[in-house]
């Protein structure tokens, strides 16, 4: 299954911050996290704002460090590989 980076950080913080759980946030109507247009922070309810930016941050880190062109790499017997 393919996810964008953003639909991936919704599911990681409906799942963090339990927004359907069994004690349900009372702002979900209203936040952009769930089904509104609203930001957390206009809620004050939870850091889901903030969780997202660094949710998105690090997965944007992940891809760019793991994903990189070897053709131009010469594979070394010992040590760090050349540029």
């Amino acid at each position: 299954m393919k996810q964008t980076v953003e639909e991936a950080a919704r599911e990681a913080i409906h799942k963090h911050y339990n927004c359907n759980g069994t004690y349900p946030c009372s702002e979900r109507e209203y936040c952009e996290h769930c089904n509104g247009h609203n930001t957390a922070f206009d809620c004050c309810e939870c850091g889901a704002d903030e969780f997202k930016e660094g949710f998105i941050a690090g997965a944007n880190w992940h891809i760019n460090s793991v994903w990189h062109k070897t053709k131009d790499e010469v594979p070394q017997a010992h040590g760090e590989y050349e540029k």
